[in-house]
């Protein structure tokens, strides 16, 4: 059964599982591209967008491969999305270079999508066809988007075994020429389930792994762009609204195969079937969060940031005093150099943001 919206969710994520061709890396819900059975997969969707009684502040459209789908179809989606928009809304549809037209960019900006986030991964070409990436014209694609739409971001991968740094040096100084204001940089995670896993490929060691990282850091930093998540970086102003949802552990409402939401009362998740989804919109996860749960997971998150813990926040939503209740693993953490704390906040060091997780298990094990 589909999930019931909380009134006081202003965000949705929709999920397209079509692609074109599946990439080594993919590990999300995706399938091969049919239109028969994305026809319906559509009709459903529609109808339970046109059931939706409130409007949403931030619509982000994932995939797999949103723009991979019949331009048609595609634009039934977004012409019911618009209908769903606050006055200021922030509009997010990915896509691949691949697919992105100039009729389909027409069509985006017709129903108001106002973010593009777009897969170029590398602008090495090599490469490209590794990850099993289609080969295009990447600049001369952002500089088309851009006539339509001026928010975007590009996504990039980092940390491939069978790449170098050079080549990474290379993707961050093209990127830095775009017309663009977001970047979203992601190590290769080899998950089962995925090609280059069942090709037995290793990840890259953490070492060079984290000396990649810094290069990140700094050369984006020098070019503009803010640190504000550990995957993210942005321009002043660009900071995605969608993504801080997510990472400021507020509810966001969820529709199609594999996708996730979080009601504030359960995190659901529903079924990757396709035809499972439509007949009944299966849940494979729907787990009541509990307060212990929801503490931990919004430390997690607020670690990734380079906000950090607010403690005016935390102990207005669980009662605590934070900086007491922790104060002799504050304090450890202090002396290793890897946090700053200050009246307001803990946070990560600039350079520490890296070890978010490992921080997070220090305070809260």
């Amino acid at each position: 059964m589909k999930k019931k919206t909380n009134p006081n969710v202003k965000s949705l994520y929709i999920h397209i599982p079509y692609c074109k061709r599946i990439c080594n890396y993919c590990d999300f819900c995706k399938k091969n591209y049919d239109f028969s059975e994305c026809l319906l997969f559509v009709l459903d969707l529609i109808k339970d967008l046109k059931q939706i009684k409130k409007k949403y502040e931030t619509i982000y459209i994932g995939g797999g491969t949103p723009t991979c789908i019949d331009e048609k179809l595609l634009e039934l989606i977004l012409k019911s999305c618009s209908n769903l928009l606050e006055k200021d809304y922030e509009f997010t549809i990915e896509a691949n270079p691949e697919n992105l037209s100039l009729s389909l960019l027409k069509i985006m900006k017709k129903y108001g999508v106002n973010r593009l986030s777009i897969g170029v991964q590398t602008f090495d070409k090599d490469i490209l066809s590794k990850l099993n990436r289609e080969v295009v014209n990447i600049e001369k694609v952002v500089d088309n988007a851009y006539k339509y739409i001026q928010n975007i971001n590009i996504d990039l991968i980092y940390g491939i075994p069978f790449s170098n740094f050079n080549v990474l040096k290379n993707d961050l100084e093209i990127a830095t020429k775009l017309p663009i204001n977001h970047i979203s940089l992601y190590s290769l995670i080899i998950n089962p389930h995925t090609i280059f896993y069942a090709q037995n490929l290793k990840e890259m060691d953490d070492d060079e792994l984290a000396n990649q990282y810094d290069h990140i850091r700094s050369f984006l930093k020098s070019n503009g762009f803010e640190h504000y998540e550990i995957s993210n970086f942005a321009k002043p102003g660009y900071r995605s609204k969608h993504n801080q949802v997510y990472r400021k552990n507020e509810g966001y409402d969820a529709l199609g195969p594999g996708a996730s939401g979080y009601d504030y009362k359960y995190r659901y998740k529903y079924t990757n079937n396709v035809l499972d989804y439509i007949k009944n919109k299966m849940l494979v996860e729907n787990e009541e969060v509990d307060e212990v749960s929801d503490f931990e997971y919004e430390i997690l998150l607020a670690l990734r940031t380079i906000d950090g813990i607010n403690f005016k926040k935390i102990n207005q939503k669980f009662g605590i005093n934070f900086k007491e209740k922790y104060h002799n693993k504050i304090n450890e953490l202090k002396q290793l150099n890897l946090i700053e704390v200050d009246e307001k906040s803990l946070k990560c060091r600039d350079d520490g943001i890296f070890l978010a997780e490992q921080i997070f298990k220090k305070i809260i094990l």
